[in-house]
């Protein structure tokens, strides 16, 4: 049988994070390197009066809102 190596629960979470972390970071860090693509980031992004003007709870919450125009 194979001996089973005693990492506590806590410590098992962490390395899942580290692990998650680093593979997310090694699999986007390419995208560093791109510019914003010009078919809807000028309207929706670098030129939105609301995202300009700063982060709050209210803002927030119009990024999870669905409107129908």
């Amino acid at each position: 049988m194979l001996n089973k190596i005693n990492i506590s629960p806590g410590r098992q979470k962490l390395i899942v994070y580290l692990v998650l972390a680093v593979v997310t970071l090694a699999v986007f860090w390419q995208v560093n390197h791109y510019d914003f693509i010009n078919f809807d980031d000028p309207g929706y992004i670098t030129e939105n009066s609301r995202i300009q003007s700063g982060i709050t709870a209210g803002r927030i919450s119009l990024g999870f809102q669905h409107k129908i125009c």
